[in-house]
């Protein structure tokens, strides 16, 4: 059988030639899909795909499972049944193990909103993202349950430069270098500019809501986001809900989810895949609930720790993690995995069973740990697990606390706020906490406004536009990631504030610099005027901030009829139709808009204008945040920034400035007018010298155009 096995390979096999390189081909059994058209020519750093037709019994025993013959069957979701695996091995000699998994083509038709199956000849696919240039070699050992011998393949195929920079890693030197991501490459640090476009459907995940899910990453795209975070659901992609055998009921919505996926790919955006918390919930939501879980009825689980503890239910929910991985773990841009809102699956233990939140938090730590030794040691897959609280445990917030946190390797929070100190209080503090704790990465994963407070949206984007910039210089590893994608921030284009951002941060992904954070205000809550954000280098010698007059929010903009609306009745004036035609702001229960929310200038006209000029605007202070300077003056150079365009604002005449800090180690900088022209501005501050008399620096600075202070 062997013998002739191999003599029919060798017929089989053909050569093609690329220049000098000769790729060995078995066309009758592989097919190149991707990219597109046989040419067996992958891209660096970017999806590659073959399709593989088994052995003719094979695939007829597994026909027979798909649909239900009453003959001798395969489950190819079950690698204890058919089991394919490649080893690609790199021009440097390293190999890396791909799995193949089970696929079903489809078509979509909008005429019904349907995913309509459609024949593919090679219903075995194997995917991968080669992270070197030159010629790869892959074999492929197929076995399958009842056949003595496997079958092997090999193929070769060349891997050419592309933009594209590779996957996400995070630092441990034990320094401020390790609050962000890094290109695992050329170590160049990644700054996340993004938000959630987390489900097309909270019911269904129809082409049309997957249309629509796409075209939010389209948008994200055309901003210069470079970060998002997806669900893997029960409503959509998530393999193993309706069965935990069989997957082939979700093979449709699978495919809706290759095709967002290949939108983030395509457009170099990295994504969190999470999963959802209702899965283990009472009735939350119409499908995805602890009633209608799966493995609750499969085994017929009273407690709901059963499912993080029966011995066979984990093996099954590894074999739904293997096909995951297998489809779509192969992507550098799939750059997280976890579980979202961790309180809400240990909650329901705590209730059901009476113990503690220790007890049940380890509960759940250990099952996590399981998923994670399991895919990265059988599955050859380093993924790094991004998992949140919404509200935290406080046994989590112990310093040092062995829990889920510390066996995640970023620690993410959620953030909701309407209030004025969203920002500066509430995310900033969860931040510095959170660091401070775990000393890795902090995701501020979900913010946004209060779900009670949605219609805001309807009316203004100044607060989508606050907590974008804001966020960003807190020492996090980018923006905040709002929730509220399709519930009015992109309906209403607000999204268009993160392209300027991103623009002004740009320079910070080539330092080799390490930055800390640092916040500033004039006053506390409610008589704060003037709050600063900013990212300074370990060297003193670059600062880059956000400036913002705080009276700029939601609550104050008196003048704007919409909001005056909701402070009124709680209702919008006209109909605000928001994502999959959903109306928002109409007909809601009486909020608090008007009472809470407002601030010391509220009864004051609302925002106020800072317009006096540089004679006489106040100052923002960069306190202690840079070395002294002895008896020498150190000199810095003060730029401003449209947070609008990202453009140098040379236009605001007068207020580029260069300021000196001596012993106080102190640099106070003459405000810009923050009105309603420009209520916020960025500001790049640079040292430029060093010297105990202005001369002794402006002289060789001489051509700078700027006012010295």
């Amino acid at each position: 059988m062997k013998i002739l096995s191999f003599l029919v390979l060798l017929l089989f096999f053909q050569l093609s030639v690329y220049g000098n390189e000769e790729i060995l081909i078995k066309k009758s059994d592989i097919s190149w899909m991707k990219p597109v058209g046989d040419s067996y020519v992958a891209k660096l750093n970017q999806t590659m795909e073959l399709g593989l037709n088994l052995d003719k019994e094979i695939a007829q025993q597994i026909e027979n499972y798909i649909t239900g013959a009453r003959a001798k069957q395969l489950n190819p979701y079950n690698p204890e049944e058919v089991d394919v695996i490649a080893i690609f091995n790199s021009p440097s000699g390293k190999a890396k193990k791909g799995i193949g998994f089970y696929y079903q083509e489809f078509k979509e038709d909008l005429a019904t909103d349907a995913f309509l199956l459609k024949k593919t000849d090679e219903p075995w696919r194997v995917r991968f993202a080669p992270n070197e240039v030159g010629t790869w070699t892959v074999q492929i050992e197929v076995k399958a349950k009842g056949f003595e011998n496997p079958f092997m393949y090999s193929v070769k195929f060349k891997c050419e430069t592309s933009e594209h920079k590779g996957r996400l890693v995070t630092h441990k030197t034990g320094t401020e270098e390790d609050r962000y991501l890094y290109y695992e490459a050329s170590k160049e640090r990644f700054i996340a500019v993004g938000m959630n476009i987390s489900s097309g459907g909270f019911f269904t995940y129809k082409p049309s809501q997957n249309k629509r899910q796409m075209g939010g990453v389209e948008k994200l795209a055309a901003v210069n986001g470079n970060f998002v975070r997806f669900e893997i659901g029960a409503q959509g992609s998530l393999p193993d809900w309706n069965d935990v055998h069989n997957y082939t009921s979700k093979q449709d919505e699978m495919f809706g989810f290759d095709r967002l996926l290949a939108t983030a790919e395509k457009n170099q955006i990295y994504a969190i895949l999470f999963r959802h918390h209702v899965e283990i919930m009472g009735a939350a939501w119409d499908l995805p609930n602890w009633q209608n879980n799966p493995y609750r009825k499969q085994f017929q689980f009273e407690k709901i720790s059963d499912y993080f503890t029966n011995p066979e239910a984990i093996k099954l929910q590894h074999m739904n993690l293997r096909y995951m991985y297998a489809r779509w773990g192969y992507s550098p841009y799939w750059s997280f995995y976890g579980y979202s809102e961790l309180e809400k699956f240990i909650d329901p233990i705590i209730e059901q069973e009476g113990i503690s939140d220790e007890a049940a938090i380890q509960i759940f730590k250990k099952w996590l740990e399981g998923q994670i030794d399991y895919i990265r040691t059988n599955l050859d897959n380093q993924a790094m697990f991004a998992n949140s609280y919404g509200t935290m445990k406080k046994t989590e917030r112990k310093k040092g606390y062995d829990g889920i946190l510390k066996a995640s390797d970023v620690t993410a929070v959620h953030v909701y706020s309407s209030i004025k100190d969203g920002n500066f209080v509430n995310r900033a503090n969860y931040v510095d906490d959170f660091w401070k704790s775990y000393k890795q990465p902090v995701i501020l994963e979900e913010i946004g406004l209060n779900d009670d407070k949605l219609a805001l949206y309807c009316c203004t984007g100044i607060d989508f536009h606050n907590q974008s910039w804001a966020t960003t210089f807190t020492g996090s590893i980018g923006t905040g990631l709002d929730w509220w994608w399709d519930r009015g921030v992109m309906d209403f284009g607000y999204e268009s504030s993160l392209a300027p951002l991103q623009k002004f941060i740009q320079p910070l992904s080539n330092k080799s610099l390490k930055f800390s954070p640092y916040r500033w205000a004039d006053a506390s809550g409610k008589s704060r005027l003037l709050e600063t954000y900013a990212l300074i280098s370990d060297d003193q010698q670059e600062i880059y901030g956000w400036l913002h007059n705080a009276s700029y929010y939601w609550r104050n903009d008196v003048n704007n009829p919409c909001v005056q609306s909701l402070l009124d009745s709680s209702n919008v004036i006209e109909k605000c139709i928001v994502g999959d035609n959903t109306e928002i702001g109409r007909n809601e229960p009486p909020g608090d808009y008007a009472q809470r929310h407002s601030d010391k200038y509220s009864s004051r006209g609302g925002f106020q204008q800072i317009s006096g000029g540089m004679e006489n605007n106040p100052s923002f202070i960069l306190q202690d945040a840079l070395k002294s300077g002895g008896k020498n003056r150190i000199w810095y150079k003060v730029e401003f920034f449209s947070t609008r365009s990202g453009e140098n604002l040379k236009s605001i005449e007068g207020f580029d400035q260069v300021v000196r800090a001596g012993f106080g180690k102190k640099l106070k900088i003459v405000v810009p007018n923050l009105n309603d022209s420009n209520p916020d501005v960025a500001y790049k501050i640079t040292m430029i010298g060093f010297g105990k008399k202005e001369t002794e620096i402006r002289k060789p600075n001489k051509e700078m155009g700027v006012r010295w202070l």
